[in-house]
C-alpha cells in the first residue's frame, strides 16, 4: 500500500513520530506530566492510524510491531537528538562527522520490516480461521 504514497510519506511519518517523542520528553523535563500524557496519547493514535494507512497493518494486532516499536522509538529519538546536537555545535563552528540520516533510515527500514511481519501474521490468522 505504501507505493502510492511515494518514498517520502514513510519518512514524514517518522519525522512526525520523532517530534511527538521529543515533545513528550520536553513536557516531562518542564514538569508538565499532563501535557506529556496528552502528547503520548496523540502519538499512540498517530502510530496506529499511520501504520494502518501506510502499511495496511494494525500495529496493535501485530506481535512484531509491539515488540519492535521500542527499537523504532529509540532510533527515532537518537536521530532527533543527533540532529539537535549538530545544530548546537554548528552555532559554535563545530561539525560532527556523523551521518544522522542513517539512524532515520534504519528506523524507516525497521518500520517496513515490522509491517511485513504484521502482514504475514494477519495472513496466518486468516488461514487459521478458515481451517
Amino acid at each position: 500500500m505504501e507505493e502510492w504514497l511515494g518514498r517520502g510519506a514513510v519518512e514524514e511519518f517518522a519525522y512526525a513520530l520523532a517530534n511527538h517523542l521529543c515533545a513528550e520528553e520536553h513536557a516531562l523535563e518542564n514538569g508538565l506530566p499532563e501535557l506529556a500524557d496528552a502528547i503520548r496519547q496523540h502519538r499512540k493514535q498517530l502510530l496506529v492510524e499511520g501504520v494502518r494507512a501506510l502499511f495496511d497493518v494494525d500495529p496493535r494486532e501485530s506481535r512484531g510491531w509491539r515488540e519492535g516499536w521500542c527499537i523504532v522509538k529509540h532510533l527515532l529519538l537518537a536521530w532527533y537528538h543527533l540532529v539537535e546536537l549538530q545544530l548546537m555545535l554548528a552555532e559554535r563552528g563545530v561539525q560532527l562527522d556523523v551521518e544522522e540520516g542513517e539512524l532515520l533510515q534504519l528506523a524507516v527500514r525497521l518500520m517496513r520490516e515490522l509491517s511485513e511481519v504484521g502482514e504475514r501474521e494477519a495472513r496466518e490468522r486468516a488461514e487459521a480461521a478458515e481451517s
